[in-house]
This record gives structure tokens, C-alpha cells and sequence, in this order.
């Protein structure tokens, strides 16, 4: 499967039939759109970006679209390919609400109608609507990848000051949160 630009696509393997996330793996620079909303239109569904790092024994991942209204990560993601830079380790991009982002007039819709909140859907009880399954996929790949760090990028609907939120107090943690903001939110969610 390949993107309106030719790109090559792979679908990730789920154990159920589920077609979980479009793989694809170090796209060219300068094929990934001008602007974050060109970028949106080449993702044919939940994307998995894979950008090889100079240390492949290593990875770090970035979730960021769990809700379709909240276009900050995809917009830095985009920000970050458009460089083109190897990264120290493998990177791992995972872009999940694509469909609810590009519904018009794009970025509006937080889930799509009818659909459960993606972002409710990483712990038990799962059912078999597709974003249980799709939570449970990335889950999955995100332990078979077994990342130094994930880092999970949202927007709030309110106004307010970048802040980090951790289910951990630990000095590895507040280094991390601090490349970011000087505000960590210490939560057991």
C-alpha cells in the first residue's frame, strides 16, 4: 500500500483482523506536506511513523492524536520530519485519531460520532469496537518495542500553562518532563 505520494505503507500485524496501525517507516523529508494539514491528508488511518536512529537497540515513542481536536503533537511531529536530522535512537511516532482530525473543517471532532473516547480505552474491561482494539494494539507494539520513554502529547480545552503529568515522582522522570515545562502533575490516574 502506498500514500497519494507514492510512499510505502505497511500495515502492522494484529493478532485479531484488526488493521490497526499504516507502518510507515523513515518518509523523506520532503514528501510529508508543506503544512500539518497536508501531512493529516497523506496518513491513510492511524499511522505508526518509524524513524531509524544511529542506535538501533534503542527507541523512544511519542503518542500524540489520541483525540482528533487536539493538533499540537501532530503539528510538532510534522515540525520534527520536515528536519532532516538522524536522531540519536529509533524513534516511534504513533498517530491514532486520524480519521476523527480530518473531518471537516479538520481538528473539530475529539472522537468520531458513535465512537468511544480512544484515550478511555487502555485498561480492562476491552470490548470490540475499534478503538478498544486499537488501544490494545498500541499497547502491544509498545511493548514488543519496549521504549526508554513514551511521551504522550495532548492540548487542553481550557486556557492554562504547559504542565507534565507522570504516575511517577523519580528524578528519570522529572528530567524528562522538564525538557518541556518546569510544571510536573504527579497522578496515580
Amino acid at each position: 500500500m502506498a500514500d497519494s505520494s507514492g510512499n510505502k505503507l505497511v500495515e502492522t500485524a494484529s493478532p485479531s483482523d484488526f488493521s490497526g496501525f499504516h507502518h510507515w517507516k523513515n518518509p523523506d523529508h520532503q514528501s510529508i506536506g508543506e503544512t500539518t494539514l497536508e501531512f493529516l491528508q497523506k496518513l491513510s488511518g492511524p499511522t505508526h511513523i518509524h524513524i531509524s536512529g544511529k542506535d538501533p537497540s534503542r527507541a523512544r515513542a511519542v503518542v500524540t492524536l489520541l483525540h482528533g481536536n487536539e493538533p499540537s503533537g501532530l503539528h510538532a511531529i510534522h515540525e520534527m520530519l520536515k528536519q532532516p536530522v538522524e536522531p540519536a535512537v529509533d524513534i516511534h511516532y504513533f498517530i491514532p485519531s486520524v480519521d476523527a482530525a480530518k473531518q471537516a473543517p479538520g481538528f473539530i471532532y475529539r472522537m468520531l460520532p458513535h465512537h468511544k473516547d480512544l484515550n478511555r480505552c487502555f485498561t480492562p474491561p476491552y470490548n470490540e469496537s475499534g478503538q478498544d482494539q486499537l488501544a490494545q494494539e498500541l499497547l502491544r507494539i509498545l511493548t514488543a518495542l519496549a521504549p526508554e520513554c513514551v511521551i504522550d502529547i495532548h492540548n487542553t480545552s481550557g486556557s492554562s500553562p504547559p504542565f507534565g503529568i507522570s504516575t511517577f515522582m523519580d528524578e528519570r522522570h522529572d528530567a524528562l518532563v522538564s525538557l518541556f515545562t518546569h510544571r510536573m502533575i504527579v497522578t496515580d490516574l
